[in-house]
């Protein structure tokens, strides 16, 4: 999945312990101890996800390392895979036609969020940004180049997908008053699922669409069965992945849909909900404006090329063969510089059919839920 900078960690996390068992297989064993038969050359570690709509650009630069002792002892030191401040120079250069419109220099930070839990050193690590106030020009390539004083320079080039604000044609972006059905129940409760089609416009230098279903809803705690006495309202989000979709082609405009199984809704909640006597949950966020409860945003987190076959080659093997091929887009050294943009449909309404069959199905009655909409009636908490 690609997920901001959590995803940014993760997947540095797999290229630096993909690098780390490249230079050290078949010197661990088992046996801590490791001989040489030739030189060591440390290799650069780049990763960074551009996106146009952001002001600032996040970019990780590591080294692979190799010692004479225990490789995991020096994972939990910080000089192993970080470089010192005057070992490199590096810059972010936008290129269009081959010509260099804007330099932007890296700048170092350090950051306090990494897992102390894992094999690396940590909270503190260090990043690199470069400031894009206006944002990055959908049309122009952008190079990362780090300039080092005494080893080979490291680049790579990508380009960037284009923003098209108000791509997401189903759901409607911006109307209150659209309502996301899921199932209807008739007079005899039999309950009918709905089958909603997504849609959405593909945009320039995109390869990949990951779409997700944000569900909201507070979950009340009580201490009696009668839910009369109340302790505790939490408010709360499931992300449903809903799927990957492919644009034939890389230019743009092209109409994409997605079908989703409405009785998948239902499956998911039971899944990741725990039924309790002493728990409700009021479904949605009520819009007191509005006077309608959002109970979705519809989100579509979008790759280019690059970063596409990456996760393709680091999906789930499902196989015989185990071995995965290696990539790598940058030069002299290992990793991925690529880009990446999300659209968001926000502020879904859902439908009374939807709030009566959560009610009513087998799959969720036991999850006790009610409409966050005190307009509701019969199906509301109120």
């Amino acid at each position: 999945m690609l997920r901001k900078v959590l995803l940014l960690q993760s997947m540095l996390r797999k290229i630096k312990i993909a690098a780390l068992a490249l230079v050290i297989a078949g010197g661990i064993g088992c046996s801590t101890d490791v001989e040489l038969n030739a030189p060591y050359k440390s290799q650069t570690i780049i990763f960074g996800l551009l996106d146009t709509q952001v002001d600032t650009q996040w970019v990780k630069v590591n080294r692979t390392w190799l010692g004479d002792g225990n490789n995991l002892d020096y994972a939990l030191i910080q000089d192993s895979s970080e470089y010192q401040e005057d070992e490199f120079v590096g810059v972010v250069n936008e290129l269009l036609n081959g010509n260099v419109e804007n330099s932007y220099p890296l700048i170092d930070t350090l950051l306090d969020n990494k897992d102390e839990d894992g094999i690396f050193f940590g909270p503190q690590h260090k990043a690199y940004y470069i400031l894009t106030p206006n944002g990055l020009n959908d049309d122009a390539v952008y190079q990362v180049s780090l300039d080092f004083v005494a080893k080979e320079d490291v680049s790579s080039s990508t380009n960037v997908i284009a923003s098209v604000p108000g791509s997401i044609t189903f759901p409607p972006q911006g109307n209150p008053n659209f309502k996301l059905n899921w199932a209807t129940v008739d007079n005899f409760s039999n309950i009918n699922y709905s089958d909603p089609v997504f849609k959405w416009s593909s945009s320039a230098n995109a390869s990949r669409y990951e779409a997700s279903l944000n569900i909201y809803f507070t979950e009340h705690v009580w201490s009696d069965i009668q839910h009369t006495q109340l302790v505790s309202s939490t408010p709360r989000m499931l992300e449903w992945f809903l799927g990957n979709e492919s644009a034939s082609s890389e230019n743009g405009g092209e109409v994409i849909d997605m079908k989703v199984e409405g009785i998948g809704f239902f499956r998911f909640l039971e899944a990741r909900l725990t039924p309790d006597p002493f728990v409700t949950r009021s479904f949605g966020i009520f819009d007191e404006e509005t006077q309608v409860s959002h109970g979705f945003d519809f989100v579509l987190t979008i790759a280019n090329e690059d970063l596409d076959t990456y996760l393709s080659i680091n999906e789930p093997i499902t196989n015989i063969i185990q071995e995965r091929p290696e990539f790598t887009n940058v030069i002299n050294g290992l990793g991925l510089w690529a880009s990446r943009s999300t659209e968001v449909a926000t502020k879904i309404a859902y439908t009374t059919g939807t709030m009566r069959a959560l009610r009513q199905s087998e799959i969720t009655s036991a999850l006790n839920f009610c409409s966050s909409n005190p307009f509701d009636g019969d199906l509301s908490c109120d």
